[in-house]
Parts: structure tokens; C-alpha cells; sequence
């Protein structure tokens, strides 16, 4: 993302956090950004929700991203979220730029 990012807590949070320290948080992807996920959304976390990493937003409207510990704790991993997930997802996943 190029910009430091301070001990904003559990997922749920950053968004918030984010948007009050002055960076731009939105509905829209782009290479870089930070996804926030809202707990229980696209299989984050029911209690603390999760965050990841956009790395590619591709022509068709999907997203591929980084994300760890998912599949172990420390592990890096990469997942496709599809346009219509993502829709369907609606307010529950937002952009931190």
C-alpha cells in the first residue's frame, strides 16, 4: 500500500480506523489496496473478520489477493474472489487505499 499501517486492531475495525486517519476507504479495488472483510463475510472470521492484500483486479471484475492464515498461521496464500461475490458481498468488503 505504500503507507504505514498502525495497530488498527481486529478486522472489523480497519475500515473505520482507516477512514479517521485520513486514508480513502471505498467500494472500489485496485492493485495495492488493503480488502477488508466484515466478519462472517466471504469466509472471514465470524468474531474479528479479516484482511488481505489486493495484488491484480482483472478485466472481468475479479480480484485476486494475498492473504496469510488461512490456510496456517504464517502461511501466505492467494485466492480469486469473483464479481458476482463480490457484489453479493455489497458493504461487507471495503478498500483501503
Amino acid at each position: 500500500m505504500g503507507k504505514p499501517i498502525p495497530g488498527w486492531g481486529n478486522a472489523a475495525t480497519w475500515a473505520g480506523s482507516a477512514a479517521s486517519a485520513g486514508y480513502t476507504v471505498d467500494g472500489s479495488p485496485s492493485a495495492g489496496s488493503v480488502i477488508v472483510f466484515q466478519p462472517g463475510v466471504l469466509g472471514a472470521s465470524a468474531g474479528y473478520g479479516h484482511v488481505a492484500m489486493v495484488e491484480e483486479v482483472r478485466g472481468d471484475g475479479s480480484i485476486l489477493i494475498s492473504e496469510s492464515n488461512v490456510l496456517g498461521l504464517g502461511v501466505v496464500s492467494t485466492r480469486e474472489i469473483s464479481a458476482s461475490q463480490l457484489a453479493a458481498a455489497g458493504s461487507g468488503v471495503r478498500y483501503i487505499h
